[in-house]
């Protein structure tokens, strides 16, 4: 276990913890009154956000997005680490497994000068996990920006199921986490009775962060509609190509089988006349066809 105080003032005191060990329960239960069972909460390694009052204090779960996932990292605790805060009137505690680089920043700066007010430190605190999804979603775009450059140069080719699971994947995690948040902090609003526009700041973050979201969602559903229906026009021209070529050739093979059967009493199966008469109707047929096509706009005519 490492515990740091990292703020200590007539007000109040932040203590961080990080990787706490089992061993370690019954000391923060008998220090600080910290349930086990909410430490193990925040080292599960797929827990919700969620928001708990207890008797001897708040306690608060998010999950902050983690800035070293790969692309094909599409799990929970893949691409985020959960934080946990245990809020009393004198103290707050972070619990987390993992060091986190905002923490790290926050730490520093409040080690120079930190806030006055308990609640303006779990502003802080909360804000910057909520910031921790600029990233996430900064990443996000940049691959739908991609898709559509594939899509719109008609490279559609690229857009491999796995790279449209992966990236739908990201979003329904990242937007259910987001709704979760702002659930705990609604429910978290006993914490923010005589500062209720901190809250509100949070909550208009997480709105924020959550618009963007559902807005590349919004735009990717549209582009990969439009995907699908690029992929049917090809489709679609394909098998016009090849229904055109069969109404050509199925009068020539009607031709050719009706002078193929075994019959001796066909006009001008013996004859030279028949067979360049044969050939004529063939000729006459197909020029036919195609002028009749071109005519519909059904051919190639030079001006597509």
């Amino acid at each position: 276990m490492i515990t740091e105080n990292i703020v200590i003032n007539q007000q109040y005191s932040w203590i961080d913890i990080v990787q706490p060990l089992k061993a370690d329960f019954d000391f923060l239960r008998e220090e600080y009154r910290i349930s086990p069972l909410l430490i193990q909460d925040c080292l599960t390694p797929e827990h919700l956000p969620k928001y708990e009052q207890t008797r001897d204090g708040h306690f608060i779960l998010f999950r902050a997005f983690h800035g070293g996932c790969q692309d094909h990292d599409v799990s929970l605790d893949d691409i985020t680490h959960s934080v946990g805060f245990f809020v009393t009137n004198e103290r707050i505690h972070t619990i987390h497994g993992n060091r986190l680089p905002f923490l790290i920043e926050l730490e520093e700066s409040c080690q120079a000068h930190a806030p006055e007010q308990l609640q303006v430190l779990l502003h802080c605190l909360i804000k910057g996990v909520a910031l921790t999804f600029e990233d996430s979603i900064s990443q996000l775009h940049k691959s739908y920006v991609e898709f559509e450059d594939d899509v719109l140069s008609q490279s559609s080719d690229q857009l491999s199921l796995n790279r449209v699971y992966q990236f739908r994947r990201k979003i329904f995690i990242l937007k259910g986490l987001l709704k979760k948040s702002e659930i705990a902090l609604i429910q978290s609003r006993n914490i923010w009775s005589k500062t209720p526009e901190l809250v509100q700041d949070l909550r208009e973050q997480i709105d924020h962060l959550y618009f963007r979201l559902d807005d590349i969602s919004h735009n990717f559903d549209q582009l990969f509609s439009l995907h699908l229906s690029i992929n049917d026009r090809k489709v679609n021209e394909v098998m016009k190509v090849l229904t055109v070529f069969s109404s050509i050739l199925l009068p020539l093979t009607f031709i050719a089988s009706f002078y193929g059967m075994n019959f001796t009493k066909i006009p001008g199966l013996d004859t030279v006349t028949g067979l360049w008469s044969a050939i004529f109707s063939m000729i006459a047929i197909s020029i036919a066809t195609i002028m009749y096509f071109r005519k519909r706009g059904w051919f190639f005519n030079g001006k597509d």
